[in-house]
């Protein structure tokens, strides 16, 4: 069995991470963690243009490093898989397919307010389009 968990550095993501764990330790699946270095929606212009893909890089980098240490306190195997140019929905979906993943742990909430209204829920965006079952943790 194999399980892909999305994570960023969100509590939500810290849940999700914790239920897929507990699920792969429980039935010696494989664990895959996606983390997605996405630049947030931008709603205005910059006086000097400045390019923040490195810092999100970073940022996601840093939630799959964390992601590994937890699974390893816990026994568990992480192969990490940082991803980006896409939506976190559609590298989620295609990563599922393209590694045949049985089950897809993601958080409840990610984005918020404004950016949510424009772009949508990922989890919802996820469970619709998901070849394969998705838990949805709170």
């Amino acid at each position: 069995m194999k399980i892909l968990v999305a994570v960023d550095s969100s509590q939500f993501s810290e849940k999700a991470l914790a239920k897929a764990v507990e699920l792969a330790q429980k039935g010696g699946a494989e664990l895959i963690a996606l983390a997605v270095a996405e630049q947030p929606l931008d709603m205005g212009e910059i006086a000097v243009p400045v390019d923040l893909s490195a810092h999100y890089k970073a940022v996601a980098s840093k939630a799959l490093e964390k992601a590994a240490e937890i699974a390893k306190a816990k026994g568990v195997t992480l192969r990490p898989v940082l991803e980006g140019g896409r939506s976190p929905a559609d590298n989620i979906i295609e990563l599922a397919k393209k590694e045949g993943v049985d089950l897809i742990v993601t958080g409840s909430r990610g984005r918020t307010g404004l950016e949510k209204f424009l772009l949508g829920s990922v989890a919802s965006k996820v469970v619709s389009h998901a070849a394969c079952s998705v838990l949805v943790v709170r």
